[in-house]
């Protein structure tokens, strides 16, 4: 039974002659009264409408002294507080809620059709009509971010979380719990595989500790364990990252744990009624719940590396020590979230000192340092960062890049244009030269045109769709490709780098810029496979108006695409005979020649923005994409989408995924990890008629995920993580003409390369 009286509150917030816990309590700086509820508690007590009783006239005790004017804060902590200790009665927000709701039902039900009730949203349901409304693009939530699937943290106003759950379409969609009241010891462990639940009231209980099995409910919006007999929080409920509201009202708490940083979204935590540090009180009644949970962010200590990275290999990989002239290399891929991107909007749980670029750059050029890879494929590369940072810095360690930003620096000038991210590629310059590099804007409309000579509309010129210029053609991303030769096999490499549209909206935008970067890869490899072979030898004497034709090499430059220096980085030419000037008594030996260009060994990598099983995925791994995708939805883009003779999606690549390859189907469990998704965004493609993968670099230990909620930390620098992989180079067969070393006359001398950058 439930019975309301005007009870005055003491100082300290507890009412006379009801003191649940004695310990001593925070000095309130201001005594307030006002009407709270005294419960006589009955073993089964009946419940009382609160229309029920006539509300009595609040009582204000006159204050002894003069009383210290209250916060903002303060105040709204205290009026919480008061809510919570007015719902000590078994089930009280379950039986409020069903009063509630049962008179507002009533009143929404139409006359004329009685039987047409309005269904509650539940969460998912609030979800699409928040976070994946195209409406809220212009949002900072959304476009600001440029690298994941989905926003890893939302701003003011709070939008309801995407839920990592899926129940049965049978199944009753309820997202509350109410056990508030119950006087219980301990909680089920069933309760803990809730984890659809949204509000949780486990007030006015007997709990001595809380289970770190909490930690499962990562969708808890509202956590309230006021009144109850806590003395410790577990570390484990930092990782509730969606909390807005922590309610701990009458414990006995002294201390918080640092975790509890990572509740980013709390606006609310509820500490009145317990006995807790001083500096604590202050910040929370001088700044508020988002301070406090900043200082406990930035102030904690910080937690222990995970172990290293397991490389995972393949059972044939043992091949290669058989035969030890086999031509391999290695490939680093690496979304390093650029400085812009970057912003404690966007990833409120990361501690202040660990997201900032000064300390994220160097953990990020120690990392892809350590694996001493022969390429780097970086995305999210702004222009300053390249020019001042990297490519200075990777040029100790042997490297020479190239480099393109985003389509929108071209309406940029100074300042402005050096923030522009985009995509660089590094490489060995001692064991690869640079022949030629693209760059390939997804936005081209003149491309496009090109690559669609043959889709005309009713009067015979080119036709581009509506939906091209509206949703394609106003996106920025890009991809590069390099084409390379080893320098000491003469071998041909083509690697293609990109990042793709990140908003899941725009799936459909996804698969055309995916398209277009591979008719474009097949274009350039045509190319390049009509190029002549090279002499590897140093005899043939080629004429100098032949090397003089190449001497200009790619212009220098950074910021337009070209490498860091203008030394000559090509391997000391081998002396010809003093006598003779010519090598005649050996044969001539020739680099590999590609008479088809699909046999050009080709890496196609970078940040897809896509999981596995979706239209981008299934297009690379198949090589085709029928017209009538899914993800191709409601829009028409060309060939693309027509169903026609000839319609759909198609290069001539046959790709795998590396880490597929290596790990038996299956991607990594993750590439990219915050709060709010994780799982595989990032991939490694490559050719398997003229590459073999021997290796790639394993997972990040599961038990040291299962104790952090996201990325970027101390410990990874992007909310990416690097993917590794080890390439071997299947050699093409001989003609029979480079079997028996006859002469090619037009072979190219070995002296082709200029500074290490090729042709132009």
């Amino acid at each position: 039974m439930a019975v309301y009286f005007p009870v005055p509150v003491t100082p300290n917030g507890r009412q006379d002659g009801h003191q649940q816990h004695s310990h001593p309590q925070w000095p309130s700086p201001s005594a307030f009264s006002g009407l709270v509820t005294y419960q006589q508690h009955l073993p089964h007590p009946p419940y009382h409408s609160p229309s029920s009783h006539p509300q009595q006239v609040p009582i204000r005790p006159q204050s002894a002294g003069p009383q210290q004017p209250l916060t903002h804060h303060w105040q709204q902590q205290l009026i919480k507080y008061e809510a919570s200790r007015s719902a000590a009665a078994p089930h009280h927000r379950a039986r409020t809620s069903a009063f509630t709701m049962r008179n507002s039902t009533k009143s929404a039900i139409p006359i004329t059709n009685p039987n047409q009730h309005k269904q509650q949203g539940s969460i998912s349901d609030r979800t699409e009509a928040t976070t994946d409304d195209p409406s809220r693009e212009g949002t900072p939530t959304t476009t600001d971010h440029p690298s994941s699937i989905a926003a890893p943290v939302t701003t003011s106003p709070p939008l309801l979380p995407r839920p990592t759950w899926s129940r049965p379409k049978d199944e009753a969609m309820w997202t509350t719990l109410d056990m508030g009241g119950m006087r219980l010891k301990n909680l089920a462990a069933s309760l803990f595989k809730l984890n659809y639940l949204t509000t949780l009231y486990v007030n006015h209980n007997s709990l001595a500790q809380l289970n770190p099995k909490i930690s499962q409910l990562r969708n808890l919006i509202l956590l309230d364990l006021s009144s109850n007999q806590l003395s410790i929080l577990p570390p484990e409920l930092g990782m509730c990252t969606s909390l807005r509201e922590l309610l701990l009202f009458d414990n006995l708490l002294e201390t918080l744990p640092p975790q509890l940083g990572t509740l980013h979204q709390l606006t609310m935590i509820g500490l009145e009624g317990n006995p807790m540090q001083a500096n604590y009180r202050a910040i929370l009644q001088k700044d508020g719940t988002q301070a406090l949970i900043a200082y406990l962010r930035d102030s904690g200590p910080v937690p222990a590396p995970p172990p290293e990275r397991i490389w995972r290999f393949m059972p044939s990989a043992g091949k290669k020590e058989a035969d030890p002239e086999d031509e391999t290399f290695t490939l680093l891929c690496y979304n390093i979230l650029c400085e812009r991107a970057a912003t404690p909007s966007m990833y409120g749980y990361t501690p202040s000192w660990a997201l900032s670029w000064d300390f994220r750059k160097d953990l990020i050029l120690h990392e892809i340092s350590s694996y001493d890879a022969d390429f780097l494929c970086l995305q999210e590369v702004d222009t300053a960062q390249y020019e001042e940072y990297f490519m200075p810095n990777l040029e100790k360690h042997g490297y020479d890049g190239i480099f393109s930003i985003k389509s929108r620096a071209r309406t940029m000038t100074g300042a402005q244009r050096k923030l522009v991210d985009g995509c660089a590629t590094f490489f060995k310059k001692d064991k690869y030269a640079l022949i030629e590099h693209q760059l390939v804007e997804f936005n081209s409309a003149s491309h496009f045109k090109e690559s669609h000579h043959d889709d005309k509309n009713s009067n015979g010129s080119n036709s581009i769709s509506d939906d091209m210029y509206n949703r394609v053609f106003t996106k920025d991303d890009i991809a590069i490709l390099a084409l390379l030769e080893n320098r000491r096999t003469g071998s041909r490499l083509i690697i293609c780098s990109t990042h793709v549209h990140w908003n899941p909206e725009f799936r459909d935008v996804k698969l055309v810029q995916v398209a277009i970067m591979m008719e474009e890869l097949e274009k350039a490899a045509r190319g390049f496979a009509r190029l002549p072979p090279r002499l590897l030898d140093g005899s043939h004497d080629a004429p100098k108006a032949a090397i003089a034709s190449n001497g200009n090499g790619a212009a220098n430059g950074h910021a337009n695409g070209a490498g860091s220096s203008g030394e000559s980085s090509d391997p000391d030419t081998p002396e010809l005979s003093p006598s003779t000037n010519t090598a005649v008594s050996q044969p001539r030996r020739f680099a590999p020649t590609y008479d088809d260009f699909t046999r050009i060994p080709t890496i196609v990598c970078g940040d897809y923005n896509s999981l596995p099983g979706s239209g981008v995925y299934d297009f690379l791994a198949n090589g085709h994409l029928s017209p009538t995708h899914p993800d191709f939805m409601t829009y028409k883009y060309g060939k693309y989408t027509d169903t026609g003779e000839g319609g759909g999606m198609k290069h001539p690549f046959s790709l795998k995924s590396a880490y597929a390859t290596v790990l038996g189907g299956s991607e990594l469990p993750l590439t990219n990890y915050t709060p709010s998704f994780k799982g595989s965004l990032d991939y490694i493609w490559f050719s398997n008629h003229s590459l073999g993968v021997d290796a790639v670099l394993g997972e990040v230990n599961e038990a040291y995920l299962e104790k952090v909620v996201g990325f970027p930390n101390a410990h990874f620098p992007s909310d990416h993580v690097c993917i590794v992989g080890e390439f071997r180079v299947i050699k093409p067969k001989k003609t029979g003409k480079e079997a028996n070393g006859a002469t090619n006359t037009n072979a190219r001398p070995s002296a082709f390369y200029n500074n290490g950058k090729g042709r132009k």
